[in-house]
């Protein structure tokens, strides 16, 4: 079982004599150990967002105003938490001591129990497990270690501490590499520039910010290959519980829940941005297009009109089957004094079906613009017009089939949008390109990460040039 590496374990002891043989044991084993005395003014302000393990004792004597009364106890230990730990650190542990006789285990426990009723920020960065340790066993290394090693091994944060640990050494084989090369101060600069140009040849040392962007984002893909290379070494697993993955993943193949693959993929694929920035990865809403920017630019909206017309009224109809039982259970959730006034109005059900359908691609369907540009294009600044994809967003519980070589279909990329699970269409006939300032006061909806746009440029790209056949004996039969 692996510890942190990263600096993020803390002690926190007013006694420092009484951990030392804790503190020497952890950095021999290289564990990087803050130590703090409990005192709240030397603490951050804005607290730790990387902790992961937390030593500390319950009864702090540097602060004689809380010796011997329980609830001024508690208090300050729970002071010291939420100062200690802000709201994005995310799992940690903590082990706990006291050479007091008063069970103050049970009442640390319970205070953060009420805290996260009380305090939704603090739900956020509640520790995964509370360890009892007897404080005449803190200089039992052995003893810690195991209590330790127990509780990792039964919690799903030793796999953070894993990844953690494989960034940390990734990020250290990248500088090391780029030290080899540039041995001086003066040659580091030099390799930044490189990197930098190697992404945009604009003059790009003319701003140091954009140089060091540019640089950082080039030296990122070292970065992941290192990572890519640790993760394929298996026998780092060896000591980490396979059952239990693959527990997990038989569960998942027998019956997958569709919202835990709808939130995994939003995660990996969407980033939720509401800007003005125009950037490849973008989706606009293509009413707030008609709404918004056209009503203050009085641009031309024909286009989009046929577009959406077109879509609509022949690729969809075509190509997208609405679920019937979605719309018949409808019909026959209908009450008797309903369907009376059907019959009244001569309303059949397969009227009713075909009006609910329609109502249904009038408001629950999304429609949306997508940006396309390639990122070079971006980063060597010859990105002239945005290039935009027409599509629609259309509920998951509603949609069971596609078809069609001119549509990027994400039906096995199901997403979610403000609470509700969708499945994204684009018709990739639709590229087009258009001014910035057409869609520069357009608030986008959120924005696709690299992997995914790239995959809708390929097939982009494959669509744009797949081979045509000619042949003159096809007069013939004419």
């Amino acid at each position: 079982m692996e510890y942190p590496k990263n600096g993020s374990v803390v002690i926190i002891d007013d006694k420092y004599e009484e951990i030392s043989d804790l503190v020497k044991t952890l950095n021999k084993n290289k564990v990087p150990t803050l130590y703090f005395d409990g005192t709240l003014d030397v603490l951050p302000n804005d607290g730790f967002d990387n902790l992961r393990i937390v030593f500390l004792d319950i009864n702090l004597e540097n602060d004689s105003a809380t010796s011997g009364n329980e609830s001024q106890i508690i208090s300050k230990l729970m002071s010291i938490l939420k100062k200690l730990i802000n709201k994005n650190n995310g799992k940690y542990i903590i082990l706990i001591w006291s050479s007091m006789t008063n069970n103050y285990f049970e009442l640390i426990k319970n205070a953060i129990e009420e805290d996260k009723e009380k305090d939704s920020s603090f739900l956020n960065n509640h520790p995964e497990t509370i360890i009892e340790v007897n404080k005449s066993d803190v200089s039992n290394i052995g003893l810690i270690q195991e209590k330790i090693n127990t509780t990792l091994d039964n919690s799903f944060l030793k796999y953070y501490i894993l990844f953690e640990n494989m960034i940390l050494e990734s990020t250290k084989e990248v500088l090391n590499d780029i030290d080899t090369i540039a041995t001086t101060d003066s040659n580091i600069l030099k390799t930044l520039s490189l990197f930098s140009d190697s992404v945009s040849l604009e003059a790009s040392d003319k701003n140091p910010n954009s140089l060091l962007s540019n640089a950082f984002s080039n030296i990122s893909h070292m970065l992941h290959e290192k990572i890519e290379k640790k993760t394929g070494n298996i026998t780092r697993f060896n000591n980490y519980s396979q059952e239990e993955i693959c527990g997990y993943a038989e569960d998942l193949e027998s019956s997958p829940d569709i919202n835990d693959i709808t939130m995994l993929n939003t995660l990996y694929h969407i980033e939720d941005i509401q800007s003005n920035t125009l950037s490849s990865g973008n989706v606009y809403l293509y009413n707030d297009y008609l709404n918004k920017c056209c009503t203050t630019q009085g641009c031309n909206t024909k286009w989009a009109e046929r577009l959406h017309e077109k879509i609509f009224d022949k690729d969809l109809k075509s190509f997208v089957k609405l679920k019937p039982t979605f719309f018949t259970e409808q019909y026959s959730a209908l009450e008797e004094s309903e369907l009376r006034e059907l019959n009244k109005n001569r309303i059949s059900k397969a009227d009713f079906i075909e009006e609910k359908i329609n109502e249904f691609k009038a408001e629950d369907i999304i429609n949306i613009f997508i940006e396309v540009s390639p990122t070079c294009d971006v980063a060597q600044n010859k990105w002239k017009k945005l290039k935009l994809v027409f599509g629609i967003m259309i509920p998951i519980d509603v949609m069971y089939d596609m078809k069609g070589d001119n549509f990027y279909n994400c039906n096995n990329l199901l997403i979610n949008y403000n609470t509700k699970n969708y499945a994204l269409i684009l018709d990739i006939q639709t590229i087009t390109a258009i001014n910035f300032d057409v869609f520069s006061d357009i608030e986008t909806i959120f924005k696709f990460k690299q992997e995914l746009i790239v995959d809708i440029q390929h097939k982009i790209a494959s669509h744009i040039s797949r081979p045509g056949f000619f042949n003159m004996n096809d007069y013939l039969t004419k």
